[in-house]
């Protein structure tokens, strides 16, 4: 009886958080890509579902927008590229601590390191991996897109490391042109 009661609660919990997930997906930003400099307008502490205003002819960037973006400039979007050494795989050369990162933060995730290699894993990947370290309570200020694609590029403080700045720079060429 103990082993079923526990396992209702369990489900109960899961299915809240699955429908929590769902609910907190705003996340309004708005820029001028002319200085590379994101201004956030609104966000809640997770990265979903986004908006971005370029001021490029009115046209609305999203974190899809973002993680197409960051795809291209990590391996042109070629999901079988290893890079590092053999460190870092997939079309986001993802490196397995920053999996276990994401994994440890949104267990839902499931699978296998090697599970990066899917495009849309590995997105779900760095979704859990910028819930986790590219959120207001840790920057001190609302993240923009900039300083989620740096947390990507250079871990949970790559928005502060000089080394990440190029690294935008290439990301946000890409996005907003």
């Amino acid at each position: 009886m103990r082993f079923w009661t526990f396992s209702i609660t369990l489900f109960c919990c899961l299915l809240m958080s699955v429908t929590a997930m769902r609910v907190n997906q705003s996340f309004v930003i708005e820029t001028q890509p002319t200085n590379l400099q994101s201004k956030v307008i609104s966000t809640q502490e997770t990265v979903s579902t986004s908006t971005l205003q370029s001021g490029k002819n009115g046209k609305q960037i999203t974190v899809n927008d973002l993680l197409d973006a960051i795809c291209v400039v990590e391996s042109n979007c070629n999901s079988a590229a290893v890079g590092d050494g053999g460190a870092s795989i997939g079309a986001y050369q993802i490196q397995r601590n920053y999996w276990k990162d994401a994994v440890e933060f949104d267990p839902s995730i499931g699978g296998v390191y090697e599970d990066v290699l899917n495009k849309d894993y590995a997105r779900r990947v760095i979704r859990a991996y910028w819930n986790r370290y590219a959120v207001e309570r840790r920057l001190g200020r609302k993240p923009t897109f900039e300083d989620m694609a740096r947390v990507h590029n250079g871990g949970p403080n790559g928005y502060k490391k000089q080394a990440t700045v190029k690294y935008w720079e290439k990301v946000s060429k890409v996005l907003y042109e």
